[in-house]
């Protein structure tokens, strides 16, 4: 009798529900201005609260969703706002539209390109990467990337720990994309170490804040495990070892991963440098030891070049394939 009664007030609740909160299908179409044709993209839509809303079948990342072209929602009627981004290379498209209650609404969204750098031998690509594996490749496309190696282990997280490594790591789709299945991260004291190229996880885990060295993962006579790395806010003993020893390839400085707005303090737009003569992003312990690192390592002769990197876990747009030693065959 009592399940009776709790089924019969589940029903009443779905009911109510529906009626207060009346919603339609909108169909969401965004096309390439030149080509005319459907274009994978990332989706920043938000209600008339500003609220975020994300798509329950569609990869999904905080404030945003990536769709192939054509996104189908069911939403409550309302006012709706819209940002449409396809990475640096297209022009962001904004609007917004009205859902009304029992009719299909369908958004027809136009983005168009301004350059193509990839006709000119520039390769988009990011470099840390933390989404999950089946659905990179359309996330790659929305951001119009062709070179993303992922990240399937790092501290205590191992993809592999319970399933076998794929025979073919190096992935290519549509034309000109290509990522890579083992990327990894050592993020401990003294910054974070990114790994590329590897054919296997190294042995991180249980490792504690500052033992066992992470060069020890890292040895470059391990012909099995041949690896670039990267050092990714550079503010500790980790580049000063590092850089001599011959294990980095690339430092990713943290103009914007430690300018961010936890770390600054300093209004925005200010340029010039701060009492103490370090720049204004340097207005923390964690923005002076990396200014600090970076100009004693150029004065001592170590140039490695930076890598373009935005310090964001949805990936974006960023450099070349030449960092992960990639070739396409």
């Amino acid at each position: 009798m009592n399940q009776f009664w709790v089924l019969l007030c589940a029903v009443v609740l779905w009911c109510a529900d529906a009626i207060l909160l009346p919603g339609a299908e909108v169909v969401i179409n965004v096309v390439e201005t030149a080509t005319e044709a459907a274009v994978p993209c990332r989706v920043h839509l938000k209600d008339s609260a500003g609220e975020a809303v994300l798509s329950e079948a569609l990869p999904s990342y905080r404030d945003h969703f990536v769709c192939p072209g054509t996104a189908t929602l069911d939403l409550p009627a309302g006012e709706y706002t819209y940002e449409v981004e396809r990475g640096p290379e297209y022009v962001a498209a904004t609007g917004m539209f009205t859902v009304v209650d029992g009719a299909k609404n369908n958004v027809a969204i136009t983005i168009a390109r301004i350059t193509d750098m990839a006709a000119a031998g520039w390769w988009s690509g990011e470099l840390h990467v933390h989404r999950d594996v089946q659905d990179i490749e359309l996330l790659m496309q929305a951001e119009d990337l062709h070179i993303a190696p992922v990240i399937t282990w790092w501290n205590n997280r191992n993809l592999w720990k319970d399933q076998a490594v794929p025979e073919q790591l190096l992935v290519r789709f549509d034309g000109s994309r290509f990522y890579h299945l083992m990327a990894g991260e050592d993020e401990r004291e003294g910054g974070a170490l990114l790994y590329f190229n590897l054919t296997r996880p190294l042995p991180i885990i249980g490792a504690t804040r500052e033992f066992p060295c992470r060069w020890r993962f890292s040895n470059p006579r391990d012909n099995t495990n041949r690896c670039g790395s990267i050092l990714k806010s550079p503010f500790g003993g980790t580049c000063r070892f590092g850089l001599p020893a011959g294990r980095l390839i690339r430092l990713v400085w943290p103009t914007i991963t430690c300018a961010a707005a936890a770390c600054m303090k300093m209004k925005l737009g200010a340029n010039r440098a701060t009492s103490n003569g370090f720049p204004p992003h340097a207005a923390t312990e964690c923005g002076r030891r990396s200014c600090t690192t970076k100009f004693s390592t150029a004065a001592c002769g170590f140039l490695r070049r930076p890598a373009a990197h935005r310090g964001c876990y949805p990936i974006r747009w960023a450099t070349t394939a030449s960092m992960c030693n990639w070739t396409a065959s």
